[in-house]
C-alpha cells in the first residue's frame, strides 16, 4: 500500500476500485480519506477521475433538491441521493418555486413546484422530450406583483431542441406562450381564479416562429412576457416579443444578433454580438417601481411613463463591453469584462446592492477588493455574484422576501457581503450561480488551474 501504480499486483488497492469509492463519497470527504494512506492521499489529490461538475444549494428545502428542510449555507447535492448526473449539467435556470437543470444528453430535469402545483421535492427528468435532444432551457425570472396569486404555479418555461422545435408551457395568463389561445376567455379564467385552465400543464410545440419561416437561435422568459430572438431563411436575425396579448416583432432589432437575452418582470434586456447591452419594455412594472427599469435616466421615469413600453435602445453608460446581464421583476444587473458589477432599479429591500435611491441609470456596486467575480444573479430583492475562487457575495433581502442568507442580511444590513461557507471543493471554480424565491445553486467546474494552486 505504497503508492497507485498503472498494474494490480494485489498488495494494494486497485486505482479502479479506488475511483468507484471516490466516486460515490462526499468530495467534501475526501481530505478524510486521503489520510488513510499513501494510495488512497495520491489519488484524493488527482483531479482527473473526479466529476466535471458539482451542483451546490442551499434555501427552501422544497427547491434545493435535498428534501425537507432549510440549507442555511451551500451544501454538495449528493449523486447517489438524486437521478440528475451532476456531471453532466449544462446550465441551471430557476423561477420562484421550481428550478430546472439541462444535461449534455440533451435531457431537463425540474424540481420544487412544477406548473400544476403539484411538488417535486427531488429532480425529475421531463418526459415530454423523450426522443429530442434539447439544446436550452429557460424558466420565468423570479418576480411578483401585487395581483400575482398562487405563484406555485405561475411561472412559464420554453426549451428548444437541436432540430429547431421549440416549447412553450406554464401560464399563460398575457399570451406570452406564443400559442393560439382566446384572451378573453383567458383573462376570464384567470379573474375567477381558476388558475388551472390558464395553465399549459405539459410541454407543447410552438409554431408560430416556423409559420413564419423563422428559427429560434435563442429567447428568455419574464413575469409576464416572452421574447425570442431567431434567424430568416435569408439569414436575418429577428426578435419577437409576446406581452399582454401582443405578438409582435421589435423592428428595432432586425438585423442585430444577440449573442443573449434576459426578460426580467416587465422589462427585457440583450447583448448584442458587440457586446453592448440593450433594453426595452415597462418603464415602472405594475407596481410602480421607484427606479428606472430601463436604466435610461430620470428624463425617461415621470407620470406620462407610468404605462409606457418603451420600444429597444442600446445603452452607452459602460466604458467596458458588458459580459453578462441579469434581471429580475424591478431590477438589473451587468457584469463588465473589467469584473464590475452595476446594478439599476426598484432599491426596495437594498436589492441593488448600493446606495443610489431612487436609481434610474447604472450604478456600480461596491464589492470585496480583488473579488474575481465570474457570474451574477438576481431574485426579488436578493443579488448575489459568484467568484472563480468560490466566493459567493450577497446583498439585499431586506424585504418581505428576506434574504436567502439571513445572517449575512442582519449584520450586513443589505450591503454586498460575503456568505461564510466551507468553500468550494479542491479542484473546482465557480462556472454559475442561479438565485430563485429563497433558494439558489451554484454550478462548479473542475479546474485545473485551481487544482494547481
Amino acid at each position: 500500500m505504497n503508492g497507485v501504480g498503472s498494474d494490480w499486483d494485489g498488495q494494494w488497492t486497485p486505482p479502479f476500485l479506488l475511483h468507484h469509492v471516490f466516486s460515490y463519497v462526499s468530495i467534501g470527504f475526501i481530505d478524510v480519506l486521503v489520510s488513510v494512506n499513501l494510495a488512497w492521499k495520491a489519488l484524493g489529490r488527482d483531479p482527473s477521475w473526479k466529476p466535471e461538475l458539482l451542483l451546490y444549494s442551499w434555501g427552501s428545502g422544497n427547491c434545493t433538491g435535498h428534501g425537507e428542510g432549510r440549507l442555511a449555507q451551500p451544501r454538495l447535492l449528493q449523486r447517489f441521493c438524486s437521478p440528475l448526473p451532476q456531471d453532466q449539467i449544462v446550465s441551471i435556470a430557476c423561477s420562484d418555486f421550481v428550478t430546472m437543470a439541462l444535461t449534455a444528453d440533451g435531457q431537463v430535469y425540474e424540481w420544487g413546484y412544477r406548473c400544476t402545483d403539484e411538488r417535486v421535492l427531488f429532480p425529475q427528468r421531463i418526459q415530454a422530450f423523450e426522443g429530442y435532444r434539447i439544446e436550452r432551457v429557460r424558466v420565468s425570472c423570479p418576480g411578483y406583483y401585487h395581483n400575482r396569486n398562487n405563484s406555485t404555479q405561475m411561472h412559464h418555461a420554453a426549451a428548444l431542441a437541436d432540430d429547431g422545435t421549440f416549447w412553450m408551457w406554464g401560464f399563460d395568463g398575457s399570451g406570452q406562450l406564443f400559442l393560439d389561445r382566446r384572451p378573453n376567455e383567458v383573462v376570464e379564467l384567470f379573474l375567477d381564479r381558476r388558475q388551472s385552465e390558464v395553465v399549459v400543464a405539459e410541454p407543447r410545440k410552438v409554431k408560430y416562429f416556423a409559420d413564419r419561416g423563422e428559427r429560434v437561435k435563442d429567447f428568455s422568459c419574464g413575469v409576464i412576457h416572452t421574447a425570442v430572438h431567431t434567424e430568416d431563411n435569408d439569414m436575418v436575425r429577428r426578435t419577437h416579443q409576446a406581452v399582454e396579448w401582443s405578438q409582435r416583432e421589435l423592428t428595432e432589432l432586425t438585423g442585430v444578433t444577440l449573442k443573449s437575452l434576459s426578460c426580467g418582470g416587465f422589462h427585457a434586456c440583450a447583448i448584442d454580438d458587440e457586446d453592448r447591452l440593450w433594453t426595452w419594455g415597462s418603464v415602472k412594472g405594475y407596481d410602480i417601481s421607484n427606479g428606472n427599469l430601463l436604466g435610461r435616466g430620470r428624463e425617461h421615469y415621470g407620470k406620462n411613463f407610468e404605462r409606457s413600453r418603451l420600444p429597444p435602445s442600446r445603452m452607452n453608460n459602460f466604458t467596458q463591453p458588458v459580459r453578462e446581464v441579469a434581471t429580475s421583476s424591478y431590477t438589473t444587473a451587468v457584469l463588465t469584462m473589467d469584473g464590475k458589477v452595476y446594478s439599476w432599479g426598484d432599491s426596495d429591500g437594498a436589492a441593488l446592492g448600493h446606495s443610489a435611491h431612487p436609481c434610474h441609470e447604472p450604478q456600480q456596486v461596491a464589492l470585496p477588493q480583488n473579488a474575481d467575480v465570474s457570474h451574477v444573479s438576481l431574485a426579488y430583492t436578493n443579488g448575489a455574484v459568484a467568484t472563480t475562487s468560490g466566493q459567493l457575495i450577497m446583498w439585499g433581502g431586506r424585504s418581505w422576501d428576506r434574504g436567502l442568507s439571513e445572517e449575512v442580511t442582519q449584520q450586513s444590513e443589505g450591503r454586498p457581503r460575503e456568505v461564510p461557507w466551507s468553500g468550494m471543493a479542491r479542484d473546482y471554480q465557480c462556472d454559475s450561480v442561479a438565485l430563485g424565491h429563497n433558494h439558489a445553486f451554484i454550478l462548479a467546474r473542475k479546474s485545473l488551474k485551481s487544482s494547481q494552486r
